[in-house]
């Protein structure tokens, strides 16, 4: 029998005494098997107690850490309160709304579980406290059992999020990413946020999944955004977004409505054998080549105003029944 946590061990205790009461010992025999047992479980239960208290680590040790400008490397911990960088000591005003703390150490998590909410960006009555990091931000392999709030940071180095589960609210809204991104494998329990968010690199979100809402809208891609094998299970927004480089939609699947309305793609754009429900274009221009090769749209599909500057029109590259297609003001400047 496996024990996890330290307060199985009564669960377990209760039971093996349960059993001995059942069987033929004298009472004496009994007595001792009882005692002998009693012993056992509570040395282990002391140790796993132990054991747990030694894997944990305090928020205010971290904040300490990044006061004290030295990196953060911290792995298989769990973070049991709220870790609040706002709440760092060198935080300057920036204008009457605005106050802004400045990490320049690295900070890296890796195998880490945090109970309580992650914290970089806070609105009081009337001020804003946000953070810029000059250095690599990493959380890889952790768990996130509260609000992640990380709105409006401004960060230098790598931003990498990979193979994360965010059970509640991830809101990455108007961060500013100067490196490259990497959310590889992550998976969204609750709603995602990314609307107004720059990407000045790379992004990589290949094999990520949306349970809840995700929204991009709005958001600038400077570099090549990955968003392949992507399962979007709910509505999802990206809508006025521009791309500057390539993006790849590649193999994702769209459950619910997906909207790229009033998006600009500059370069190009592929959203090869994706398996999408109701999606809409509408004031979009593609000025890079777009492929829907193998695309298959089960509901809906909204072609509203749409120019294509670089070639054909490709919308005969997807599978979709004619009842379910609307196509208004769709053109091509290509000329062959």
């Amino acid at each position: 029998m496996i024990i996890s946590e330290p307060g199985q061990y009564g669960l377990v205790l209760f039971f093996y005494l349960k059993k001995i009461t059942t069987m033929t010992f004298n009472h004496n025999k009994r007595i001792h098997w009882i005692l002998a047992l009693t012993s056992l479980f509570l040395l282990n239960s002391c140790q796993a107690q132990k054991k747990s208290k030694m894997n944990s680590i305090s928020a205010k040790e971290i904040i300490g850490l990044i006061n004290s400008q030295k990196p953060v490397h911290i792995q298989n911990r769990t973070i049991q309160d709220d870790l609040d960088f706002t709440t760092i000591s060198n935080a300057d005003q920036v204008n009457e709304s605005l106050d802004q703390y400045i990490i320049n150490s690295g900070i890296h998590f890796s195998n880490c579980r945090f109970l309580g909410k992650i914290i970089f960006f806070k609105q009081e009555k009337n001020k804003m406290i946000s953070g810029k990091i000059n250095a690599t931000l990493s959380f890889v392999n952790c768990g996130f059992d509260a609000e992640f709030m990380a709105k409006s940071l401004d960060i230098s180095g790598m931003l990498s999020l990979p193979s994360c589960t965010f059970s509640k609210v991830a809101n990455f809204e108007d961060i500013n990413a100067n490196h490259d991104v990497n959310f590889s494998k992550s998976i969204f329990n609750e709603e995602a946020r990314f609307q107004n968010a720059v990407f000045q690199r790379r992004l990589n979100m290949l094999g990520c999944e949306f349970t809840k809402v995700a929204s991009f809208q709005g958001s600038s891609f400077r570099g090549d955004a990955q968003l392949s094998n992507i399962k979007f299970l709910e509505y999802c927004d990206f809508g006025i977004c521009q791309f500057h480089e390539n993006v790849f939609f590649n193999y994702s699947i769209f459950q619910k409505k997906a909207i790229f309305n009033q998006c600009v793609f500059n370069n190009r754009a592929e959203w090869n054998d994706t398996k999408m429900y109701h999606v809409e274009f509408k004031n979009t221009q593609f000025r890079g080549l777009a492929s829907f090769v193998n695309a298959a749209i089960s509901g809906k599909a909204i072609w509203d105003r749409v120019t294509f500057f670089t070639q054909a029109i490709p919308l005969d590259q997807c599978t979709i029944q004619k009842e379910n297609l609307t196509v208004n003001e769709v053109v091509t400047l290509y000329k062959n």
